[in-house]
């Protein structure tokens, strides 16, 4: 009888470690052939079975996580793999320290920078070759506008979505009332997109669910998006059909034209597209007929997901992407379509965040966009200037918020510090001198030479790294640097420079020992 159960026992185990080892072969193949998400889905099959993964595990599937857009869970397993003396391919070390760049995690972007002597100027050409580049622009969030998304205006009116029943709803009203109303009054519930107007101001072509004027058309137990052309002399449902392109099968949102109303952009997951959903166009014929469909191409379309579209006056086309290298989730990026060999620029950490933002829409002196930052989808407005905006227009609600340094716990000392007026004098003095002595800010035409400087911080926020510089001239009897902004975007402090490299690291060393872990070498090219 105890052999028998022992026979059981040993079955059951050999059929468990079966099943283990299948789903860790299909889980590699399926990362072989970038099918990520299936990764996932067999990693977490096989972490339920108390496996214990190993440093190959651990790569996969943060590298899985990162190409589908899950910073959150990919930075988790690429600190377990950077934690470790591994020897770690370069891709993944460009992925880790953009995942740095994403949750501010200087200490950790400063380690790995070091460890494999990578410098700022090598991850921006990185992020070049991937089409991205980072601007932090002067734009800067000052507005939310409660319960509304999608939000932008033309020359009269302002233009809102909200949802209302689970359907979203376009609502609008002229810029000498308050009161929004429905854009369309349908007689049954259906989601109303995103509207352009055609080049004749009475005609607008909108995103709706499939449907037949009475109620929602179902295939396969879903309704699937259409671009409809409605006129807006006519009745409502008289006026409303299918534009003339081939939208079988698929969906078919987000229409724009270009400025010259020659081309008209749109998002469809149509079959044949580089991802799961690809921005397309086709061309405008002199009879106002379409041409065939053509994708907008690799330059812009990834393996995941783009969409949200507008143009500006410039004919900058701006979309969302989580496919290009962002801060995670969607984020906006905006293209030129008048330069042929331009590529897609990501707007910024002072737009994008780790959530979704989608939805830019520039006019006049005006920045809307949208994002899910606090939970839900919501417009917010940002501006490059102190503009004054119009309180009846919108709700006011400050959304700026400075970004707190997780290199020092210096919060209170430095507010102390700057709030002190002899400080600010003295900082201000100190900023003058700076700015002479950057080593980016000479004219001279002699040798180039190497500078050392020894870091304590490096901080996305000017206001941060003042902060820095004021608490070391108070408790460590020097005068630091405040040195200018690198590509991506980092204002360091400077506690010192020198001409040899064995000269700074001992600095640096010294400063170590005194509880600055962050210290660190940067080298800067210098013209004297």
């Amino acid at each position: 009888m105890a052999k028998n159960f022992l026979l059981i026992i040993f079955i059951l185990a050999s059929q468990f470690v079966i099943s283990q080892n299948k789903s860790l072969r299909i889980a590699n193949e399926e990362y072989l052939k970038s099918n990520y998400k299936e990764v996932i889905n067999k990693y977490n099959f096989i972490k339920r079975t108390k496996y214990a993964l190993q440093f190959s595990d651990y790569i996969k599937i943060a590298h899985s996580y990162y190409n589908l857009g899950d910073y959150k869970n990919s930075k988790i397993y690429y600190d377990k793999v950077f934690d470790n003396s591994y020897v770690v391919s370069r891709n993944h070390i460009f992925n880790y320290l953009h995942l740095n760049l994403v949750y501010q995690d200087s200490l950790n972007y400063g380690k790995v920078s070091r460890k494999f002597n990578i410098s700022d100027n090598i991850v921006d050409k990185y992020f070049n070759k991937n089409s991205t580049v980072f601007l932090i622009d002067s734009l800067k969030i000052i507005d939310s506008l409660s319960n509304k998304f999608n939000y932008f205006e033309d020359n009269n009116h302002f233009y809102t979505q909200i949802l209302k029943n689970g359907f979203s709803q376009i609502l609008f009203r002229s810029k000498d009332s308050l009161n929004f109303t429905p854009l369309f009054k349908f007689d049954f519930e259906i989601n109303q997109g995103h509207f352009t107007f055609t080049k004749n101001s009475d005609i607008i072509y909108i995103t709706l669910n499939e449907n037949n004027g009475k109620r929602l058309i179902y295939s396969n137990k879903k309704s699937y998006l259409k671009i409809y052309e409605i006129n807006l002399k006519d009745s409502l449902n008289e006026s409303l059909k299918l534009i003339s392109i081939d939208q079988k099968k698929y969906n078919f949102s987000n229409p724009v034209f270009s400025n010259d109303f020659k081309k008209l952009y749109f998002v469809s997951d149509m079959r044949g597209g580089y991802g799961s959903t690809d921005i397309y166009y086709v061309d405008i014929n002199d009879d106002n007929s379409f041409s065939e469909i053509k994708n907008i191409g690799p330059q812009i379309n990834t393996n995941n997901r783009e969409g949200y579209i507008t143009i500006d006056s410039d004919n900058n086309l701006y979309f969302s992407s989580n496919g290009h290298s962002g801060f995670g989730g969607l984020d906006i990026f905006k293209i030129n379509l008048n330069e042929e060999n331009s590529y897609p620029i990501n707007l910024g950490s002072k737009i994008n965040s780790k959530y979704d933002e989608f939805y830019f829409h520039k006019y006049e002196n005006s920045f809307y966009f949208s994002s899910n930052r606090n939970g839900i989808d919501k417009a917010f407005l940002a501006s490059p200037n102190n503009i004054v905006i119009d309180k009846n227009i919108i709700d006011i609600v400050n959304v700026s918020k400075n970004l707190k340094s997780n290199i020092f716990n210096i919060k209170e000392k430095s507010s102390d510090i700057s709030n002190n007026n002899e400080s600010k004098d003295k900082l201000a003095e100190l900023s003058k001198r700076d700015a002479k002595l950057s080593p980016f800010n000479s004219n001279s035409k002699t040798m180039k030479r190497k500078i050392f400087h020894v870091i304590l911080g490096s901080f996305r926020y000017i206001k941060e790294a003042n902060n820095l510089k004021l608490t070391l001239l108070n408790t460590e009897n020097v005068e630091p640097n405040v040195l200018e902004k690198t590509d991506l975007g980092f204002y360091r402090v400077s506690i010192n420079e020198f001409k040899r490299y064995k000269d700074a690291f001992e600095e640096m060393k010294r400063y170590v020992d005194k509880g600055y872990l962050d210290a660190w070498v940067a080298v800067y090219i210098s013209e004297k």
